[in-house]
């Protein structure tokens, strides 16, 4: 399958993503195992993550790697499986969420897994390696995640880290704003972009970000959200892409959005619903939120319309304590390593 391609990734303090994808293929980089620490040294970070970052660390949820790709989520006595739909279409684009997938997925309490990405269908093979296990309720019990790494069913385990916001500029002063702007849209070229009456080919631009998700039809440019940020991303790509002067329906892509960034409040020892905005957005998501929202991203669009490009838009960005700078994508955390393997599939 024939694919372009072009990626602008650099690393420093903080870890930034920010990239464009044209897609139509995918590849499937390999795993490797190794000794697995226990889930006090892992929640601690080691030397490298310092105790004031390492309380990023998501007590409730971890990401693991199967060493068997073929072989269900591994568990132990505690830990019960779900079914795989419970790990995707968390972000579902609708006004309002679905009640008998919301019943499905959040009855119970104590640790539960199942495949991070969801079902194997039409999946990279890579990705199929991916199990998360989340907790509900209080207290979670770490001793069965120890248990878990002692079945040597895993090649990797980790916390997941509530670590990725977006890449802003914040408390723009209302005197400077209409300058940058302006400024802004200079550089970018809108005054030399064309806009035919009817482009030859359909392109969808997805904006993974704070805004809730919706599609171009449901008019995200008209929903604010919580954040500003993914709104304004939103706001700026159709002052480049669209005819606002003529037809504002008359665009050059169709400009959506997938939430990856859910949450508003954080607490590490404990998953409360309550603290993530699936209707209005969050401020802030883990690294496996964002691996995911990549994941389904792509997957919607292989569902929808195979004959338009797809651009992926990601404006974020994490601490590099917690992973990213790595010399080779099996030295990455699994969560970060999840994101490596969801673009590796995007590409």
């Amino acid at each position: 399958m024939k694919f372009k391609r072009c990626v602008f990734k650099f690393f420093g303090p903080p870890v930034a993503v920010g990239m464009f994808l044209w897609l139509t293929g995918c590849s499937c980089p390999s795993h490797h195992g190794g000794p697995i620490a226990s889930s006090k040294d892992l929640l601690e970070g080691g030397k490298k993550v310092p105790p004031a970052f390492a309380r990023g660390f998501t007590v409730w949820r971890w990401v693991g790697v199967k060493k068997e790709i073929g072989e269900p989520c591994p568990t132990v006595d505690g830990i019960e499986p779900i079914p795989d739909e419970c790990c995707v279409s968390t972000y579902a684009s609708q006004d309002k969420p679905d009640p008998d997938q919301d019943k499905r997925c959040t009855e119970g309490s104590g640790w539960k897994t199942c495949h991070m990405f969801g079902a194997f269908e039409n999946s990279a093979l890579a990705l199929r390696a991916y199990c998360l296990y989340q907790h509900r309720g209080q207290d979670p019990d770490l001793k069965i995640i120890d248990k878990l790494i002692q079945t040597n069913k895993l090649a990797d385990l980790g916390p997941d880290a509530m670590a990725v916001g977006g890449m802003a500029t914040p408390n723009l002063t209302e005197l400077s704003w209409k300058t940058y702007q302006s400024e802004f849209l200079h550089k970018a070229g809108q005054a030399k972009l064309q806009r035919p009456e009817k482009p030859k080919q359909r392109v969808r631009l997805a904006i993974l970000d704070t805004a809730a998700t919706r599609t171009a039809t449901q008019h995200p440019e008209n929903h604010p959200g919580r954040s500003r940020h993914g709104y304004t991303l939103v706001r700026m790509a159709r002052e480049l892409l669209c005819n606002l002067e003529g037809d504002p329906e008359q665009c050059l892509a169709q400009v959506s959005t997938r939430l990856a960034l859910p949450y508003i409040a954080f607490d590490r020892e404990t998953h409360k619903p309550i603290h993530k905005d699936t209707l209005e957005g969050g401020y802030f998501g883990t690294i496996g939120d964002l691996a995911q929202a990549l994941r389904e991203e792509i997957a919607d669009w292989r569902k929808t319309d195979r004959t338009e490009r797809l651009v992926l838009n990601l404006s974020v960005a994490w601490h590099p304590v917690f992973g990213g700078t790595e010399s080779h994508p099996d030295r990455m955390p699994p969560n970060v390593k999840a994101v490596y393997e969801a673009l590796e599939e995007a590409s």
